[in-house]
């Protein structure tokens, strides 16, 4: 039986917070712990969003069998983006053979969606079992990019010291990692990239519309991360992008025309 959004019972008694009710209804009748509802959500997604890990190791035992096909929303993304929780992880991970494969609407990996979050447990976790730091979404964008854009300097760490070559990546919009930062005024982060040297070759690089890190920083209004490179004598203050301008051209009056001709085709 289901409700108006789908739901079973035993999704209304996850919901409701009565996990004793749960695990009844489980016991009764396992299969039911994989039933979705409207939102494409089963029980066991629930149970891992709200990082419940006997329930979620009952599901396993009960209703998970080796060749058990996980229908809906991907409870994976679920323990990652709900309520972190490492045991729930584990056993998410264990349930499903490609199970650590699965892609959100958006393309994103789990280690896109932990790498955003900052969950550095889960980077660790995720990125010693895939090589998934290779892997983009459909914009483009790989976890590193996902990790720059929100000025997760541990995570950023804990990606290249698992895979150094992530530092080339670039996004859909020819942008690397410092560029991302830039744009995104995450000052920390530009602060640590400009002082290690491994990073020296990102300063400035272009992006497909010829726009450097400290371009970005410019046209997107980012004082503190504009400062930091201007007194880096590594930054090249002469360089052109497209429209021929260099980043301190770029005038009060001329950046809203500025930024929606070099528009940043990145949606983090």
């Amino acid at each position: 039986m289901k409700n108006n959004e789908e739901n079973t019972a035993l999704h209304e008694a996850l919901i409701r917070g009565h996990q004793s009710v749960a695990k009844c209804l489980i016991e009764a009748d396992p299969a039911v712990s994989l039933y979705t509802n409207k939102e494409q959500k089963s029980p066991l997604y629930l149970a891992a969003e709200q990082g419940l890990v006997e329930i979620v190791k009952l599901i396993k035992e009960k209703a998970v069998e080796k060749n058990t096909k996980i229908q809906g929303k991907s409870p994976l993304f679920a323990a990652i983006l709900g309520r972190p929780n490492k045991e729930v992880l584990k056993i998410i991970s264990s349930m499903e053979a490609n199970i650590l494969n699965s892609k959100d609407e958006k393309g994103r990996t789990p280690l896109h969606c932990a790498a955003s979050i900052g969950y550095l447990e889960g980077v660790r976790f995720l990125d010693r079992r895939l090589m998934d730091s290779h892997r983009k979404d459909h914009c483009g964008n790989f976890p590193i990019h996902y990790a720059s854009s929100k000025g997760h300097v541990d995570i950023v760490k804990e990606l290249l010291r698992h895979c150094p070559d992530s530092m080339e990546l670039r996004n859909s919009s020819d942008q690397n990692i410092l560029h991302v930062a830039a744009r995104c005024g995450e000052d920390n982060l530009v602060k640590y990239f400009l002082k290690n040297v491994e990073f020296q070759m990102l300063i400035n690089q272009k992006d497909n519309r010829g726009n450097t890190p400290l371009h970005l920083a410019k046209m997107y209004r980012h004082p503190k991360v504009v400062h930091l490179f201007t007194l880096d004598r590594r930054t090249n203050l002469k360089v052109l992008n497209d429209r021929g301008m260099t980043a301190l051209d770029i005038s009060e009056s001329t950046l809203e025309t500025s930024a929606s001709y070099h528009g940043v085709q990145v949606s983090i």
